[in-house]
This record gives structure tokens, C-alpha cells and sequence, in this order.
């Protein structure tokens, strides 16, 4: 089997086939642990899950955790579009890396590019980085404000050249 080692101060090395003991460890997000190792963990993790091809949503929630470990930020946000693609459904979790959401809150909302963070990035077709949502002029999302989320990145997802979500992360400070 192939290991994959992280080069720190330790030289840890995690074993693809021994994932559960290294997830079961970062437990409680242990602050002690290496940055560098919990995010390869949580790229070990996404990729064992992409192996098993489960449903696209879940696909795209699992990204989305990814990404706010990388970038070690407490929340992500997942929005697919649904209703024939007139609406957009946004789950914002803040989950651990297991893939266990301890919350996750969602809203349905219009695809119109003033009303929110994901609407903006799927009209633009590129990402979008805010770092005071309250003074952006380019939409308002009450959403996310009323959660008290202050930073986000979001970036759009197309397929064959048509938008069909977006992934974001944010951040309350």
C-alpha cells in the first residue's frame, strides 16, 4: 500500500488504509496536531469518498468541508440549484472532519445576482472573495449576515459549460 508523507518537525506518515484511525484522532479538532496533517487527512478523507461515487450533493458538501480545512476556516457553504434552476438551495455547515455537521443551516433564495453571495458568483461565472459582507455593494446577503458570517470565498461550479452551484467557505471573523 502507498503512504503518503507529511514532512514536519515529527515526519508523520498517515496510511490511506488506516484512514478511521487518523480521522477518529482529529476528533475535537486537536489544536496540537500538524496544520499540514490534518489537511492532508482531510484530502485522504475526500478522496476515499469520491471512490465510492455517492450523490453529487454529497459530493459537493464533502468539497466544501475540504476546503474550509485547508483553508482552516469553521464554515462552509454548498449551493446547488434547484426548481428547474430558478432557485438556489444553500447549506451552510460547520462540520468536522469526519463529515459530521454539527449544524447546518439552509435557505432557499433567488438566482438574482443582488440577493446573495452564491447568486453573484454563479451570474458572474467566476469566484468571489468578500471580506465584509455587511459593506458589499455588489449584493446583500441577509442570510449569511443574520448567521453572523463577516468573510466568505465562493467560487462557482459549472459542468459542460453550465453553472450548477457553488462551494464556499466563511468565516465569523
Amino acid at each position: 500500500p502507498r503512504q503518503v508523507l507529511v514532512r514536519n518537525s515529527m515526519s508523520t506518515v498517515i496510511d490511506p488504509n488506516n484512514l478511521q484511525a487518523v480521522l477518529s484522532g482529529l476528533e475535537g479538532k486537536d489544536e496540537t496536531m500538524d496544520p499540514r496533517v490534518r489537511q492532508q487527512a482531510a484530502v485522504l478523507a475526500f478522496g476515499r469518498r469520491t471512490t465510492a461515487q455517492p450523490a453529487i450533493s454529497i459530493l459537493m458538501q464533502d468539497a466544501g468541508a475540504l476546503v474550509a480545512e485547508i483553508l482552516q476556516t469553521d464554515y462552509s457553504g454548498v449551493a446547488e440549484l434547484v426548481d428547474g434552476g430558478s432557485t438556489l438551495m444553500l447549506r451552510v455547515s460547520d462540520g468536522d472532519l469526519s463529515g459530521k455537521a454539527a449544524h447546518a443551516m439552509t435557505h432557499r433564495g433567488p438566482l438574482d445576482p443582488t440577493s446573495s453571495l452564491a447568486a453573484h458568483a454563479l451570474n458572474t461565472a467566476s469566484p468571489v472573495v468578500c471580506a465584509d459582507l455587511k459593506a458589499d455593494s455588489r449584493f446583500r446577503d441577509l442570510f449569511l449576515r443574520k448567521l453572523g458570517m463577516t468573510g466568505a470565498v465562493c467560487v462557482p461550479l459549472h459542468l459542460a459549460q453550465k453553472a450548477f452551484g457553488t462551494l464556499a467557505v466563511y468565516s465569523k471573523s
